[in-house]
């Protein structure tokens, strides 16, 4: 536990092909989790959840896995008080791996370039076309006033590695749009909301055209 304390799995890959005892042990894990292995795997810390049973269920399946060393990085765009933060980073794991077979460790201070980006775990709150205009504890499509804002645009130097190919924010929120115009009055869980496309066009009109 002392060498991997915990582990951010919002985004992972795994191979159903290599890795078949991980994926059945991690879906143990799992189904036991709320009872017995979450509490187990998490010792009480913060964000209990499935995230620790997938690189357990490795190790004891004596499968091979790679843990990127690089530290998740928290995405968001600025408020008085701070920042609010919408999403995690998840980086490069065969630039990190080519980074520690060298010996050199960012997250313990060695000097190395920023590793790019390879996932973003848009988490919170949910990225629901239905709900993201309410009123959140963080509100990723506002600004203090009330203004219409990119989610992600801090810190500066992480979101210009996540867009230097492609506007990867803009794409995202391409996405929000063809969903919720084509799929609205087709979920259950959105029959009491109304205008949901409206909505997402009016927000992509006034941040990204």
């Amino acid at each position: 536990m002392n060498l991997r304390q915990s582990t951010e799995s919002g985004e992972l890959l795994l191979s159903k092909k290599t890795h078949p005892l991980t994926l059945l042990l991690s879906t143990y894990y799992n189904y036991w989790g709320p009872s017995h292995y979450w509490p187990l795997l998490s010792q009480g810390a913060a964000g209990e959840g499935d995230k620790e049973t997938f690189l357990a269920a490795a190790m004891t399946s004596n499968e091979p896995f790679y843990q990127v060393s690089e530290s998740i990085c928290a995405l968001g765009h600025g408020t008085a008080g701070g920042m609010a933060g919408s999403a995690m980073a998840q980086f490069n794991p065969m630039q990190d791996f080519a980074l520690t077979s060298q010996g050199k460790w960012r997250v313990r201070g060695d000097s190395a370039s920023g590793l790019d980006v390879f996932f973003i775990h848009a988490n919170f709150p949910k990225f629901n076309p239905a709900t993201i205009f309410e009123n959140h504890e963080v509100n990723p499509a506002f600004m203090d006033d009330g203004s219409y804002t990119r989610a992600w645009t801090i810190p500066e130097d992480v979101v210009g590695r996540v867009n230097k190919r492609v506007d990867v924010e803009r794409e995202f929120w391409r996405e929000i749009v063809w969903t919720a115009c084509e799929l609205e009055g087709k979920f259950v869980s959105w029959e009491d909301y109304g205008g949901i496309c409206d909505g997402v066009k009016e927000y992509w009109r006034n941040v990204f055209e």
